[in-house]
């Protein structure tokens, strides 16, 4: 979580220069959002096709309420681990 686009853009930036893989990177924020940081992360040689990270984060489910928002993250993280954890058993 961070305070915004500000933030999220050195944070992303970060996220995708280094080596590591996440199994889950998500983004507070709208479509068109997602559309800039991607657009913005590829002008600073970020291959657009590693941009996995999630914006809108949530399944979508229920209304623009705080704790609705909240369950639909939650679930959402738990799908991702969900599926993680069947991955790893079939390889």
């Amino acid at each position: 979580m961070t305070r915004g686009h500000a933030s999220d853009l050195p944070v992303l930036r970060r996220i995708y220069q280094s080596e590591r893989q996440f199994p889950y990177v998500g983004v507070i924020g709208s479509r068109a959002k997602a559309a800039v940081l991607r657009k913005e992360l590829a002008q600073v040689s970020i291959d657009p096709a590693a941009l996995t990270f999630r914006c809108p984060i949530g399944l979508p489910i229920g209304e623009n309420y705080p704790g609705e928002i909240a369950i639909s993250i939650a679930a959402e993280l738990l799908q991702v681990r969900d599926s993680e954890k069947s991955r790893r058993e079939t390889d």
